[in-house]
């Protein structure tokens, strides 16, 4: 069981809390991930189009080099390349031809305003690797775009697990809140293997074969300007498509018959609670005068929106999933009024009687 917190926020706490209540994660093998960096592995190269400025982009004659040595025995697992190849260099026929010549690799697209999907320069497989942020925060992940274009992570846990079965009655989310299995601070403190793309290019074929040996190899920036703001820190954009692997390996995107059943259970109680107001609630009201309506209806609010606020937090803990109080408080406030209402109108009908 994994239990040891390595930021502050909700989403690490949440994490723990889960492993001790649940004991639902395994310790990830620190030997199934090698990440390769490739910040000290750039070069700069000239636009031959206007601005005819320069750009850094991932030497490519490294990297052809890196591939190459690991279509030999080819006894890795996937190769992701977290690299954006939109800007072209000498060596693209080298990195072309070894592309091509490797099983088993996947490099990114994106979106660009228009929302157009860009493919790289190079003939590959491809998946979108888009990162939405709200207010600059990394919060929930897309498996695909509003196109049903497919992203990197889900493209290529799809090709890892072609044999497993689908679970019946469970809802698959296209959208969902990441756990964050594997941190910056793991990657800091050397729990798994981190490599520069430069040293491994004079390591040797024989030692990079050995290194690679059953394991998804993930290259891109581990350690300049690939870093996204989460509620877990800042985490690189390369971990963040493998933490979203992981997710989809741990079905955190399945919507379970267990999860709509506590959901229910959820909002059955706090349905009571708005027909029903508990001795709490009740004593809460007897004590405001029954003429200062918008008091009263304000502290049953402030009542209801707390109870959502404990059930939201608790839920996003457990499950990951994130509800908004906004929608549910009004939800109950209109059962709580329809409830009123019926009152009233059954004492008067019974009243006539």
């Amino acid at each position: 069981m994994i239990f040891q917190p390595k930021a502050e926020g909700i989403g690490t706490w949440g994490n723990v809390i889960k492993n001790i209540i649940l004991n639902s994660e395994k310790e990830i093998d620190s030997h199934r991930f090698l990440f390769v960096n490739t910040s000290s592995s750039n070069t700069i190269i000239q636009n031959e189009q206007p601005p005819f400025d320069n750009s850094v982009i991932v030497n490519r004659e490294m990297l052809a080099s890196f591939l190459n040595d690991l279509k030999e025995t080819q006894n890795y697992k996937y190769v992701i390349a977290d690299i954006i190849f939109e800007d072209q260099s000498d060596a693209d026929s080298l990195l072309q031809k070894a592309i091509d010549s490797l099983p088993r690799f996947i490099t990114c697209s994106y979106t660009n305003n228009s929302d157009e999907v860009i493919k790289p320069i190079f003939n590959a497989n491809c998946g979108l690797c888009d990162i939405e942020t709200i207010n600059g925060t990394f919060l929930k992940y897309n498996l695909k775009s509003d196109n049903g274009v497919a992203s990197l992570p889900l493209k290529v846990y799809n090709e890892l697990n072609q044999n497993v079965s689908k679970k019946r009655m469970s809802i698959e989310l296209n959208s969902f809140i990441l756990n964050f299995r594997i941190t910056k601070h793991d990657i800091n403190s050397s729990k798994y293997t981190l490599t520069d793309l430069c040293s491994l290019v004079f390591l040797g074929k024989d030692a990079i074969q050995d290194l690679a040996k059953d394991r998804i190899i993930v290259i891109g920036d581990f350690k300049e300007h690939d870093n996204v703001s989460t509620t877990v820190g800042e985490i690189q954009g390369p971990l963040i498509l493998t933490n979203v692997i992981l997710a989809l390996e741990n079905k955190d995107h399945i919507f379970t018959t267990f999860k709509f059943f506590v959901l229910f259970l959820g909002f059955f109680l706090l349905s009571c609670i708005a027909i029903y107001p508990t001795d709490i609630f009740q004593r809460m009201l007897d004590n405001i005068d029954e003429k200062r309506v918008i008091v009263r209806y304000l502290v049953k609010s402030a009542g209801i929106g707390a109870i959502l606020l404990l059930c939201s937090i608790l839920y996003y803990v457990v499950f990951n999933i994130y509800l908004n109080i906004i929608y549910l408080g009004g939800y109950f406030l209109l059962l709580d009024s329809i409830a009123n209402n019926f009152t009233e109108i059954k004492a008067k009908i019974l009243f006539l009687k």
